[in-house]
């Protein structure tokens, strides 16, 4: 048995058999990889439909770490059935999306730990704690979640990760890039900017019983009171969790993101895919944004990285595609268009046109309008009163 962890990447594995997005490798299982080995903890990725296959590999290792989605429950709970048959001492880790109901996880997959949201730190602090080595106690630690004499115990939430630590400190594996089958022809997603500025809400009642009361604090000039909800209602798309899980956006600098892709052409990486909740956000205005359409886009830092992406050799002779995901069409403007056109020949970026209805629109939070999607000035809700009579 090796002395490492395994990372199990179930993203939207769903019940194990992978039905979409077959060729996409996602960023979280290499960001956690990345901060294992800043703690020199050997390491390996395997996706889990690989492993439900060939669930030997299971047993060449002494811990586990699930990364996962909240539809990809069916699979973790196989996967995690088959690891507590083989290891009954090693650590059993799970975090991502599949963690934003933490009690009902925690009594139905009993790991040892849960990490919620933004995981990085978390982890770090986790390990350094002496994790992987023997017992700790978990109350001391932000962020997480565990089961104490069968009750689920949740701790504090920790503060989000500033640009210069997602940037610096705590930077995704390269290396562990090469652990996925035919990563070559794969898209590989690189995290240009994390979190949504969008911090508005639906407007549907909750099936807690939740209902927006017109407050009009997600209409406020004012960023900080944009935040705070009286009814506790989640900012985002009311099909999305990325705003409360991830927060406002945060972008890594320029020399973060081409580093990475430049490591990732160097191992034979083809394809790149810029990702972000809306790449259009990417160092736009002041940390901690809130409002998804002004100020408008960042055209000179979007400049800026996309010409010195496309500047590098293999990129520049066609030998690696680079692509971008996730757009909002209210920042989305010609001037954009126009900088995407001169820096990257033939893309197609994805653009949220979510809905042609400005009702459904503001019952579900997304902001702009059908008729005016790509101007600044027809992206604010109308105020309150208005808003009754729709």
């Amino acid at each position: 048995m090796q002395s490492g962890v395994l990372i199990v990447d179930a993203l939207s594995a769903g019940t194990g058999h992978r039905t979409s997005s077959r060729d996409s490798i996602g960023c979280g299982p290499r960001a956690v990889a990345g901060v294992l080995e800043r703690h020199e903890v050997q390491c390996r990725i395997a996706r889990v439909e690989n492993l439900l296959s060939n669930p030997g590999q299971i047993k060449s290792f002494q811990h586990i770490a699930i990364s996962a989605m909240t539809m990809d429950l069916p699979v973790v709970k196989t996967i995690a059935a088959k690891w507590k048959k083989t290891n009954t001492r090693g650590m059993f880790l799970i975090g991502g999306p599949v963690t934003s109901d933490p009690a009902a996880v925690l009594k139905e997959l009993k790991p040892d730990v849960m990490v919620l949201g933004e995981g990085e730190a978390t982890l770090s602090e986790l390990i350094i704690a002496g994790l992987l080595e023997e017992q700790i106690d978990y109350s001391s630690i932000q962020g997480v979640a565990y089961l104490e004499k069968k009750s689920p115990q949740i701790t504090p939430s920790r503060e989000f990760l500033t640009p210069e630590e997602l940037s610096s400190l705590f930077v995704p594996s390269v290396t562990r890039i090469v652990d996925y089958q035919a990563y070559q022809a794969a898209r590989v997603y690189v995290e240009a900017a994390r979190g949504c500025s969008n911090f508005r809400r639906t407007t549907i009642a909750l099936p807690s019983g939740k209902k927006c009361t017109e407050c009009s604090n997600c209409d406020s000039a004012d960023l900080e009171i944009r935040l705070d909800c009286p009814e506790d209602i989640p900012p985002g798309c009311g099909f999305c969790s990325v705003p409360g899980t991830w927060g406002p956006p945060r972008s890594r600098s320029e020399d973060s993101i081409a580093n990475e892709v430049s490591d990732l052409v160097e191992l034979g990486v083809h394809r790149i895919v810029l990702e972000a909740p809306d790449f259009l956000d990417y160092h736009r205005g002041q940390d901690g944004l809130t409002d998804p359409c002004d100020p408008p886009a960042n055209i000179e830092a979007i400049r800026k990285l996309l010409l010195r992406l496309t500047s590098l050799s293999e990129v520049a002779e066609g030998n690696v595609h680079l692509s971008i995901e996730n757009m909002k069409a209210c920042l989305f403007t010609e001037e954009v268009a126009e900088v995407l056109s001169e820096s990257m020949h033939g893309i197609s970026p994805n653009i949220g046109l979510e809905t042609g209805s400005e009702h459904h629109m503001r019952q579900i939070g997304k902001c702009g309008t059908p008729e005016r999607r790509g101007d600044r000035d027809w992206c604010n809700f109308p105020p309150p009163d208005d808003r009754r009579s729709r």
